[in-house]
């Protein structure tokens, strides 16, 4: 009985690797991010029927005992939307608590939307500053960016499709004069990708809901 992280595409199906793909159609019980992401996911897969279980922004420390219950009798597959779970998504409690109890964990690794974009840097990468998320209030948004602009090494960050627009605002604002690189809706076919001064960013980057992930190079 184990636990099983597995990575899924970040947007073409054929991201999904042959080892994940095994384990998914395997287990019984499948632990998703979102209803309606996952089982559009194991659709698209043909997996067949799957129990399924959630595990989201709104889930707390504790809602995870009944899945390590499961995980005890069982193997189990945890997911995300997309890409590798428990980086920036809420898979991180059900690993600590298998691991709290001593159960086995084992990882199916896969796409990630962070070594995409590095991938397609025109410099070389060795170290950087991951951020997350930015803060969605705008008084603390502005707080960190000006943190974030007296920093000297590479900057990487995730954004939400709904606050691309006012991303790109801001990256204009604080780092016109900073070379950056962004992806959007990277491995999916509208995919999108600006490497050049922040100041310069496409008129076709605005006025869109599309999947953002961003860095911005060292001074």
């Amino acid at each position: 009985m184990a636990l099983y992280i597995v990575a899924t595409p970040i947007g073409n199906p054929q991201d999904i690797s042959l080892q994940a793909l095994e384990i998914l159609k395997r287990v019984e019980i499948v632990i998703g991010e979102e209803p309606k992401a996952c089982k559009r996911l194991l659709s698209s897969l043909q997996l067949g029927r799957k129990e399924l279980y959630f595990i989201n922004e709104h889930s707390k420390a504790e809602d995870t005992a009944e899945l390590i219950e499961l995980i005890k009798k069982q193997d189990v597959a945890l997911i995300s939307d997309c890409g590798t779970p428990g980086f920036c998504d809420p898979g991180h409690l059900v690993i600590k608590a298998a691991r709290e109890k001593n159960l086995k964990i084992n990882v199916a690794p896969g796409a990630s939307s962070l070594m995409y974009l590095l991938s397609l840097s025109s410099q070389r990468i060795d170290e950087f500053y991951f951020l997350g998320f930015p803060p969605a209030k705008t008084d603390m948004r502005e707080k960190k960016w000006r943190e974030l602009a007296g920093f000297k090494f590479p900057i990487c960050f995730l954004e939400t499709p709904y606050r691309l627009e006012k991303t790109l605002n801001d990256l204009k604002k604080h780092f016109s004069k900073r070379k950056i690189l962004i992806g959007l809706n990277l491995s999916q076919e509208g995919e999108k990708v600006f490497e050049g001064l922040a100041k310069n960013i496409p008129k076709d980057f605005f006025g869109k809901k599309a999947e953002p992930i961003i860095l911005i190079y060292e001074k």
